[in-house]
C-alpha cells in the first residue's frame, strides 16, 4: 500500500490505499497496546514502517 500511495498518479487509488493503510495502522496500534510493542516487532520492522510513513505523509488522503 505504501508503494502504491507513493507512486500512483491517481487520486482515487491514493484515497483507497490511504483508507486501507489507516485501518491497518489502527489494528497494529491496538495489537501493540494489547500484546506489546516487542511482540509486534517480531512481525514488523516498526522503525522501517515509521520511515516509510514519514516519506508518504504528504500523499496520504483522509477518507471521506
Amino acid at each position: 500500500m505504501i508503494e502504491s500511495i507513493k507512486s500512483t498518479e491517481f487520486e482515487a487509488i491514493r484515497e483507497r490505499d490511504s483508507s486501507l493503510l489507516l485501518k491497518v495502522l489502527f489494528i497494529l496500534d491496538q495489537a501493540a497496546f494489547e500484546l506489546g510493542k516487542d511482540y509486534i516487532e517480531t512481525f514488523f520492522d516498526l522503525q522501517k514502517l515509521k520511515i516509510s510513513l514519514i516519506e508518504i505523509q504528504d500523499n496520504l488522503l483522509e477518507p471521506q
